[in-house]
Formats: structure tokens, C-alpha cells, sequence
């Protein structure tokens, strides 16, 4: 049993025990700890951990503390799931500061992470990497898409597949050309102003283990090295297309941006890579292939997320409207598509 596994290698009796998704809290002595799935990073859990003590370094309290196991393994085991173990702040130690946005606080944690070098050689790369990234992602499933063009025993969402890859293949394409460019024009004589941030940043990426309280307890395995551009795309990305209510997802995006900035300001190059990620259909990437990896149990959810990614991209498209009214000096960028500046125009 996991609680065995605590006691062994930590020596915590576990007295309550909760669950917030995937994460297992547990209650001991006063202490609260959190055990992850880390299945498939335990290669990076060191880098991780050491960006989640840059941050608490520069004074960050809401940080959870990663718990080394006894022996040579850096997680522990459990029924084929392997766990890293956090032991999370105490409620106190962050109440003390008055009540701030969360952009404005993730502002103030991207600028802790701006001098973090990372340790992995990887990791340490000063170039964007998004290019060669989002390439692979589409020469993976559209070799999966020349397969199914060729079955002839096609499901209906195999049909709708097949229908709709063209269009978001030709987006995904706009956005790896103007990461080109931007690599050309901009980033040859500028460095990449890279920090700590997260692998999806969301709503509820930090965590909340009282209700009615903010979300601010951070877990190393969240995070990252990469452009914090990346941060807001992920945010506002998640708001856009989760909200049905396309006045509350703006009002809440323009306020998020507006803490944000009233920290950290976003620079013109920041601002293009602001839509060149959000172009970039991370969503439909993700929620597709999702699709084609799951069981029979969870197909019935995924197919009617992608269902809905397929019948809403002009909604998409005024994600790109909406921005470029609030960064009007996009309207002048050479390599924005066509599109983009024409449906902004339209609109004026």
C-alpha cells in the first residue's frame, strides 16, 4: 500500500487522506504532503526541484518542498505508478501578504525565475524551441492522418478527422512560419528572455487545499524553462475556449493581462509570441490525439471535446481579433498572416 510506502521511506503516519485529481494529500503531525504520478519525468524531477527553490529563494513561501526518499530511487512506488513526494507550505506562511490577481502574482513569479540557469544542458539552451517542437507534433499526426485517409472502415469522428485536419494544419503552419520569422527578424540579435514557468499554465495549476481561499501553492513538477510568454498563451487559451460567454472570457483575459502588465510590461517581440503560440492549436493537438490514445470509457468525453474544437474555429479566430484590438502595432507586423489582420480590420 502507498500509506506503507510514506512510513518506510518517511517515517509520516498518514492520519487523513484526500484526493484533488491525481494527488494524494495526506495529514500528519500538524503537516500536510502531497504525493504526484510522476510517471514518465522522473528524468527531470531534479531540474524541477531546483527551479521550486529558486523561487522559494527569492521569497516565495507557497512552494512545495520536495521530499527526498530514503535509498537510490528519487520517487517512490506504488502499483506501477511511481510518486514524487511534497511536503506542502504551512496555511500560515502565505496569508501574511495582501491579496493580489493572479496575473499580477505570476508576474512577480516570473521575474524570480528570470535569472534561474538551469542545470540540465537541455534545459540550458538560450533558443526558442517552439519551431522544432509544434513540426514534430504535426509530421506525428498527420502521418496518423495519411493512415486514416486510407481505411476504409472510417468511424464518423474518423470522418470529421480526416475533414477538418487540412484547416488546422494550415493555422498550425501560420504559426510555425511566424516563429520563423520572429526567429529572423527578432531573435538573431536578441536574447530569449527566458524564466521559470509552467508546463500548462491554467486557472488551477496552483493549488488551493481550503475552499474560499486563492490558489497559490505551486508544485515543482508544474514548471519549466521557457519563454513566459508561454504562461499567458496557456491561460488565456484554457479561458477562450472554455468559456460559453464570449463577454465574461473577455473581460476575465483583459483583466489577467491587465495585473499581469502592471508588474511585467510585454514588449512588442512578447506580444508576437504571444499569438504565434496561441495560433500554434495546442488544444486540438492535444485533445486529438488524446482521443486516439484513450480507452473505450474515456472516447465518448474526448470525441465530443474534438467535436467541439472542429465546429468552433471562427469562434477561435476572434481570440485574434480581440488581442490585436488590445496590441494595435500588430496590425504593422510583416509576418502575421493575412487572415488575422484582414479580421481585425473588419471588425473597425
Amino acid at each position: 500500500m502507498l500509506e506503507r510506502e510514506v512510513f518506510q521511506h518517511f517515517r509520516i503516519y498518514p492520519e487523513e487522506i484526500m484526493y484533488i485529481g491525481e494527488d494524494l494529500i495526506i495529514a500528519a503531525e500538524g503537516n500536510r504532503y502531497l504525493l504526484r504520478p510522476i510517471n514518465g519525468m522522473e528524468n527531470t524531477l531534479q531540474e524541477k526541484t531546483l527551479m521550486g527553490q529558486w523561487i522559494q529563494y527569492f521569497g516565495d513561501e507557497d512552494v512545495a518542498t520536495y521530499l527526498e526518499p530514503d535509498g537510490k530511487k528519487n520517487t517512490i512506488h506504488d502499483n506501477g505508478i511511481n510518486y514524487a513526494v511534497f511536503q506542502l507550505p504551512s496555511e500560515t506562511l502565505s496569508r501574511k501578504t495582501e491579496k493580489r490577481g493572479l496575473g499580477q502574482r505570476l508576474a512577480s513569479f516570473h521575474q524570480a525565475g528570470f535569472s534561474y540557469t538551469p542545470q540540465d544542458k537541455k534545459q540550458m539552451n538560450s533558443q526558442l524551441l517552439w519551431k522544432e517542437r509544434w513540426e514534430r507534433r504535426v509530421d506525428q499526426l498527420e502521418s496518423w492522418y495519411v493512415t486514416k485517409t486510407k481505411d476504409t472502415k472510417k468511424s464518423s469522428f474518423d470522418k470529421q478527422f480526416c475533414e477538418t485536419f487540412p484547416y488546422f494544419i494550415g493555422i498550425s503552419e501560420n504559426a510555425i512560419q511566424l516563429v520563423a520569422n520572429i526567429l529572423i527578424d527578432d531573435l538573431s540579435y536578441q536574447r530569449v528572455n527566458k524564466s521559470i514557468c509552467h508546463v500548462k499554465f491554467q486557472e488551477n495549476t496552483w493549488i488551493t487545499l481550503n475552499e474560499g481561499q486563492e490558489s497559490t501553492v505551486k508544485i515543482p513538477t508544474d514548471f519549466t524553462h521557457d519563454h513566459y510568454t508561454r504562461d499567458l498563451a496557456e491561460y488565456i487559451r484554457t479561458i477562450w475556449v472554455s468559456s460559453e460567454n464570449p463577454s465574461v472570457r473577455e473581460e476575465i483575459i483583459t483583466s489577467f493581462l491587465n495585473e499581469y502588465e502592471s508588474i511585467q510590461s510585454l514588449s512588442q517581440l512578447d506580444q508576437k509570441l504571444l499569438i504565434a503560440r496561441l495560433l500554434f492549436p495546442l488544444h486540438y493537438f492535444n485533445t486529438v490525439e488524446a482521443y486516439y490514445r484513450s480507452q473505450e470509457g474515456e472516447r465518448d468525453r474526448l470525441e465530443k471535446k474534438c467535436e467541439s474544437i472542429f465546429s468552433n474555429t471562427a469562434d477561435y479566430e476572434q481570440l485574434f481579433v480581440f488581442l490585436i484590438k488590445r496590441y494595435p502595432k500588430l496590425n504593422h507586423i510583416n509576418s502575421l498572416p493575412d487572415w488575422i489582420i484582414h479580421s481585425a480590420h473588419s471588425i473597425e
